[in-house]
């Protein structure tokens, strides 16, 4: 589909009158798609060796985080434990066919249904382990590396799709 031109730029009253839009000079020719496809990264998605190494270069700045300020690290434990594991990481690239980007599997009913409910049941695992922890007066720094292994032990399905 084609942006339209005419469609975009709006006529004041007195054009109205006149019949005549004032357009810029270089009016939208592109699609979404096109736009998207331009913008996109050039260079390829990282390898599985270098997504571990991010994943635990992140794990260890929110240690340090933790370590140095506990009422920080409290804050990041409570993100982790409530909020982390909410949205699947989507690839929209290529609509209208969306995907997880960790697996490249489309979208489905079925997947969305899967991934319904393996998060809710992984968030209240990891919600109950943090309350456990809080209960016990765990150091902040101690209660993230315990969901950090948590979220080792998650389906590796799960962990793809949540772009882990």
């Amino acid at each position: 589909m084609r942006i339209n031109p005419d469609s975009v730029f709006a006529r004041s009253s007195i054009e109205s009158r006149n019949s005549v839009l004032t357009k810029p000079s270089h009016a939208p020719t592109s699609t979404f798609a096109d736009v998207l496809r331009e913008t996109a990264p050039k260079s390829p998605a990282l390898s599985e060796p270098a997504r571990l190494e991010e994943r635990a270069q992140g794990r260890r700045r929110s240690l340090d985080v933790a370590k140095a300020n506990p009422e920080e690290g409290q804050k990041i434990a409570h993100g982790y434990a409530f909020n982390y594991l909410a949205h699947a990481l989507l690839d929209v690239s290529d609509r209208p066919n969306i995907r997880y980007s960790g697996t490249g599997e489309l979208v489905t009913p079925k997947t969305e249904a899967y991934f319904a409910k393996i998060s809710q049941e992984m968030q209240r695992q990891c919600a109950n382990l943090y309350r456990q922890e809080r209960k016990k007066d765990t150091a902040p720094d101690q209660i993230l590396e315990k969901i950090f292994e948590f979220h080792d032990s998650m389906p590796k399905k799960f962990q793809d799709m949540l772009g882990l």
